[in-house]
């Protein structure tokens, strides 16, 4: 299906609006540039800790953060930005559902976006699910 300039111009705004974003959010975590959120919740708050107390968990997020934020800027990189952060978006609407007992909160949102990139994108992704490569130059 052909992408009009509409579609188009909705997913530059969301690829970069999510690459900022995330990039923000590991500088944050690095730079600790405003204050982490602390859970609501005895468990969302055992969670942070746990993630903390690893000394691997949270550096390694911000790593996924950081590469797939700054991956989803560019257009030719984007799809891979994508996959960089697709094992965390998919944590942080189960983390509010059922941590913090609040499943509409941002969670819906960031799946949502990533869902929409993905469609978006889904012709780089199709060689993967069907084994195609590209011809080669002769």
């Amino acid at each position: 299906m052909e992408r009009g300039a509409p579609v188009r111009r909705i997913a530059f705004g969301l690829r970069w609006v999510a690459g900022l974003f995330y990039a923000f959010v590991a500088f944050n975590a690095m730079f600790h540039l405003t204050p982490m959120p602390e859970g609501r919740t005895p468990e969302s708050s055992a969670f942070f800790a746990a993630l903390h107390a690893s000394g691997f968990m949270l550096p390694l997020l911000g790593l996924c953060f950081l590469i797939g934020g700054l991956l989803l800027l560019l257009d030719r990189t984007a799809p891979l930005g994508l996959i960089f952060l697709a094992p965390p978006i998919v944590v942080i609407p189960l983390y509010n559902a059922v941590l913090e007992r609040q499943p509409f909160t941002s969670g819906p949102f960031v799946v949502a976006i990533e869902l929409f990139l993905a469609w978006y994108y889904w012709k780089r992704f199709e060689p993967l699910w069907t084994g195609a490569t590209e011809p080669k130059a002769s």
